[in-house]
């Protein structure tokens, strides 16, 4: 089992999961995604990641119990980390996939049970402020079905990126 992972120099979350995966020796393969040529906005990435942010680990949800959540509450054990806000994060962006094509997000967690437990003590012990941050996320997937509904549709994405400030 390798997990994909699309990442940039510039960002440092991508850097973080980099470091993260290859402490913990899980097998991976390594994609330089350009945000300076914009690489996360053409069509093949987008494809592949509707909301075009890295990092981004391309990875069957049924593996991530066996390679993330194997022992423990939590990935690095039985407390949180930004291990686990990065990897929730990751599974959050599948909701984008609510707007594009494909199963929605709760088809696809419908036979994960551990890792929709996991999900809900990451949002449990970071709350209020993991809902917070997300509320932008979940908006753009909101506006993108709407734009794949009605191609005419500009979703305003300024107001978007505010929600999570709020």
């Amino acid at each position: 089992m390798t997990v994909d992972i699309y990442y940039s120099t510039l960002s440092s979350p991508s850097l973080a999961v980099r470091v993260f995966v290859e402490v913990a020796g899980i097998p991976h393969k390594l994609h330089s995604i350009s945000l300076g040529a914009e690489e996360n906005r053409g069509s093949d990435y987008l494809k592949l990641n509707p909301l075009g942010i890295v990092p981004y680990m391309k990875r069957a949800l049924k593996d991530i119990d066996s390679v993330f959540l194997h022992d423990g509450q939590f990935v690095a054990g039985d407390e949180i980390s930004v291990a686990d806000l990065l990897l929730a994060v990751e599974v959050e962006s599948l909701r984008a996939q609510d707007a594009t094509s494909g199963p929605g997000y709760d088809d696809l967690l419908a036979d994960h049970s551990r890792l929709r437990a996991w999900m809900e003590r990451v949002a449990s012990r970071c709350e209020p402020h993991y809902d917070r941050a997300l509320r932008s996320m979940r908006a753009m997937a909101v506006e993108l079905a709407k734009k794949r509904d009605d191609p005419a549709y500009e979703p305003d994405f300024v107001t978007i990126e505010g929600l999570s400030e709020s």
